[in-house]
Order: C-alpha cells, then sequence, then structure tokens
C-alpha cells in the first residue's frame, strides 16, 4: 500500500490497474516473491523500487488468502501482503502517470459502488480499512489498521475479507458434492440493505455452518434462487428450511419439480426481474448445463 500525505493531508494511496478476461481491476502496486521468502527478504525489495525506503517507515498489514475457486489454494498468488509507506512518491516511479490513480480511499470505495471502478475483494476492504484513518502520519492509528486488519485474517472465509467482487454481490465458494479434482460450488449471495437472495445453496454438512453464518450475517428477508437442479448446488436447501421456514425458493418449473423442499417455491420466466430489496435482477433462459438452466 503506498501512500502520501502532505501538508495538506492528503491522504491518498496508489493504484494501478490490470487486465484480466477483457475487465480491467484496480490493485494496489505489487511484485512477487517466492513462496519461502522471509520478512528480509521483503524489505530488500522493497528497498529496491522505493527510492526513499526506510525500513521504519513499513509496517505489515497480514496476510490475504484468496477464496479457493476451483483447486485448493496453496500457490504463490493465492497470498497477498500489504505494507504501509510514508511518501508522496510514487510506489514503483517507473509506472507511466496515464497507468495509476492517487485518490482518498472512500473515494475510490464511492467509484466501486457507482460502478466506474472494480477491485479484488482483499485491495476493497483494505481501501475500507484505510479508508476510517484521518491521516496516514499518526503512528497510533496506522498501528491500530495494522492489528485489525491482522485480526480479520483469522476469521473465515466471506468475514475475513468480504468477497463482494461487484457492487452488492458476492461469490463465496462453499463445499459441496461437486465432480473431482474440484470441491467446492461458488454461492453468490446478493445483498440490499433490506434483502438477501442466496443463489446456489450447495452446501454440503461440512459446508453449511458457513453457508449458515452467512446467512445470518445478513438482512433478515432472506429467499433462495437456483440455477438448475444439480446436488452440488441445492443440497443445503434443507438446512435452511430447518432455521428459516419463511424462505421462498426461486427458480424454473422443471427445476422446482426435481427439488424436494418444504419451503414454498415461485417459477421464474424467461426475462422476468426479480427484486431484492432495492435491487433489480433479470433472469434469463439458458439451456446448456442441463435444459432448464436459468441464470
Amino acid at each position: 500500500v503506498s501512500t502520501q500525505s502532505t501538508g495538506n493531508e492528503k491522504n491518498e494511496v496508489l493504484l494501478v490497474p490490470y487486465y484480466t478476461l477483457g475487465t480491467t481491476l484496480w490493485e494496489f502496486p505489487s511484485f512477487h516473491i517466492a513462496q519461502n521468502s522471509t520478512k528480509e527478504t521483503c524489505e530488500e525489495l522493497l528497498k529496491e523500487n522505493i527510492s526513499d525506503f526506510h525500513k521504519e517507515d513499513i509496517i505489515e498489514l497480514g496476510i490475504r488468502l484468496k477464496p479457493p475457486f476451483g483447486l485448493p489454494a496453496n500457490k504463490l498468488d493465492d497470498v497477498s501482503f500489504y505494507f504501509y509507506k510514508r511518501s508522496k512518491n510514487v510506489f514503483f516511479p517507473n509506472i507511466p502517470s496515464d497507468q495509476h490513480r492517487w485518490s482518498k480511499p472512500s473515494q475510490f470505495i464511492e467509484q466501486f459502488y457507482e460502478h466506474h471502478m472494480l477491485f479484488e475483494p482483499h485491495t476493497k476492504q483494505m481501501l475500507e480499512n484505510l479508508s476510517v484513518i484521518t491521516s496516514f502520519s499518526d503512528e497510533e492509528q496506522m498501528k491500530s489498521l495494522a492489528h485489525r486488519s491482522l485480526e480479520q485474517c483469522k476469521l473465515e472465509m466471506g468475514f475475513h475479507t468480504k468477497l463482494e467482487y461487484l457492487p452488492h454481490i458476492e461469490i463465496i465458494p462453499i463445499s459441496s458434492m461437486t465432480l473431482p479434482p474440484f470441491d467446492k460450488t461458488n454461492m453468490v449471495v446478493v445483498t440490499s440493505k433490506s434483502d438477501c437472495l442466496i443463489v446456489d445453496p450447495g452446501a454440503t454438512a461440512e459446508g453449511q455452518d458457513l453457508m449458515i453464518k452467512i446467512i445470518r450475517r445478513s438482512p433478515s428477508n432472506v429467499n433462495v434462487f437456483l440455477t438448475h437442479h444439480h446436488r452440488d448446488h441445492i443440497e443445503g436447501i434443507d438446512a435452511i428450511a430447518r432455521l428459516f421456514p419463511d424462505v421462498k425458493v426461486y427458480g424454473h418449473a422443471k427445476t422446482l419439480q426435481k427439488v424436494k423442499t418444504t419451503l414454498t417455491t415461485v417459477c421464474v420466466e424467461h426475462q422476468q426481474r426479480i427484486n431484492v430489496g432495492d435491487l433489480t435482477l433479470l433472469a434469463l433462459y439458458a439451456p446448456g448445463h442441463t435444459g432448464m438452466f436459468i441464470i
């Protein structure tokens, strides 16, 4: 995390773009290190990349494990290290000026919710943590930030980092009976101020504890949407029915015929609009994976 705090207290951070699957995401400047690197190795790399490096200016803000999408996460790219630097200089001086942005963390967050910028969830959470700091030059506030960040790392998936990839939309890997070598299905959670829609709660007994915790932290009005009837997308419905008997289950008529549940079911048609509080989703019929697949 490269910051600048001048006499007029700009309290800005630096983000740079990277491109994936035709999408531009913004992140903190970074570099790769070997998996067995020590803190001293990190400091040496920082020293090489920061012109006015001072060891006392660096605070470790913790480790963020990225979600285990697909195969279990055990690669270098699944770990993010964050550091704070008191500086008015760009973290990497060789970054062209048109390929980076300085701004206050709160302003970056506003641009995310206005659909102008996208971040990886761990970048967004660090921006949220930084946005409560009134002065980056305040040692006590920065120590408090480091402590809070390290404590967040101890929480469960979906809690240590809110996995919000688009405004109000989280993608949370849940243990499921999917096909090997994979062992998780992505449960999508759409949340407004008053409502929550759980898409494909395919949790096994092992994953249901996390699934229920995610639902309990959501607004009181919770419903379920099923894209199709395969077990790794519906298995958690019975657990939801036991604890939340008023939940409604939305899906294609043929999908709902294949799903046995005591919950109220609601058939969804192609291009039907579904309201989640003040958010509106558009259902699209997309046969292929199954004959009644709907997203």
